[in-house]
Parts: structure tokens; C-alpha cells; sequence
């Protein structure tokens, strides 16, 4: 499989958790509950990590000299924005971190931890699935419907991993 194949199957978890933080109807001081929301985001790369499984960590883009392998983990950092890549808002509304440790068959084990204020919610697979929340997530639940990378960054820009989202979120 291709590098940019395997990381965008990683990313993919994480971007479930940055959207679900970051336009969920917090301008009202509050979730809502009991509804549904579409989310659309951006997801703009910040840092990408990949540690080998013998230990060594590669960081300049490309970020791998070969496949990523069984064993080896991948972290990448996000900022989020309220949009898409097209027309988003200038500052950002919130962070992820996400972890993928890749296995000998199938698509990697992803985690996905966004934070946004004092609140958290916590996504796993591919595609992503909310499984945890805190403050007002707590109860959360949801689901990506798309993501579409960014076209036309080089392999040697972190904005080559970049990504619109589409996600349906849920509030008890």
C-alpha cells in the first residue's frame, strides 16, 4: 500500500474527533440534546510523527523511508477550522491528536483525543466512530460520513495530509 493511503486511513479516525468538537452548537453556550448535527471541517495538519518499531522516530516529510509496518505508530497533530479548505474560518476552534499503530493486516488501530475547552471526545476506527465524551460531549455519539484530502500539496508539505470533513454527530 502507498504511504499517503495508509496515513489517510489513519487520519481518518482522528478527523471524526477534531469535527465533532468543533462545530457542535456551542454558540449557544450550551450542546443541544437530543440532535442531530452535520459537521464540516477542515483539518489542518500540523505535525506527523512515525516511529518505527525498532524505535527510531522520522519526522521530515516524507515522513517514511519505506511502508509503514506492523509496529510502527504514527501520531499527527491538527488544528481544526469551522468549513473547508475553501472557505474556513481564520482561527482555528479546537486540536486533535491522533495515534494509529499500524498491525499485519488491515487497516491500522487508530485513537483519536480531541479536546476543545474542558470538554473531550474520544474516536476509534475507520471509519471513525465516537465512542467516548466528557463535559458536554459526554454522551456523544456519531459517525464520519466523508473526507477528502486536500489536492495539490507536495509529499514534502504537511498540508499533503490536510482534509474536508463530513461528519453526523448526535447529542442525548
Amino acid at each position: 500500500m502507498r504511504t499517503k493511503y495508509l496515513i489517510r486511513i489513519a487520519v481518518t479516525a482522528g478527523v471524526a474527533a477534531g469535527l465533532c468538537t468543533t462545530l457542535l452548537p456551542d454558540s449557544f453556550g450550551r450542546a443541544a440534546s437530543g440532535r442531530t448535527e452535520t459537521l464540516r471541517v477542515y483539518e489542518k495538519t500540523k505535525s506527523i510523527r512515525l516511529t518505527k518499531a525498532d524505535g527510531r522516530v522520522l519526522e521530515k516529510l516524507p515522513t517514511a523511508e519505506t511502508e509503514p509496518q506492523a509496529g510502527d505508530v504514527l501520531d499527527v497533530v491538527f488544528d481544526r477550522f469551522t468549513g473547508s479548505h475553501v472557505r474556513h474560518a481564520k482561527k482555528a476552534s479546537g486540536t486533535d491528536h491522533l495515534r494509529c499503530t499500524f498491525v499485519a493486516t488491515g487497516p491500522p488501530d487508530c485513537v483519536s483525543h480531541a479536546a476543545f475547552g474542558s470538554s473531550m471526545l474520544v474516536v476509534e476506527g475507520n471509519p471513525g466512530k465516537v465512542v467516548l465524551g466528557t463535559g458536554k460531549y459526554f454522551g456523544a455519539t456519531g459517525r464520519v460520513v466523508s473526507n477528502k484530502e486536500i489536492k495539490g500539496a507536495p509529499p514534502s508539505s504537511l498540508a499533503h495530509n490536510d482534509i474536508d470533513v463530513v461528519a453526523r454527530i448526535s447529542l442525548k
